[in-house]
């Protein structure tokens, strides 16, 4: 029960960084498409 519930823990804690990551790169893209505007 613990192994189960500390692997969806760390799912949850991927899908979190994954999504933090790939929106700060977004933000990133965005600030750069505004200095060469």
């Amino acid at each position: 029960m613990s192994k189960k519930c500390n692997h969806f823990l760390n799912f949850l804690f991927l899908q979190t960084c994954d999504f933090y990551i790939s929106s700060s790169l977004l933000l990133y893209k965005f600030k750069l498409s505004l200095l060469t505007l």
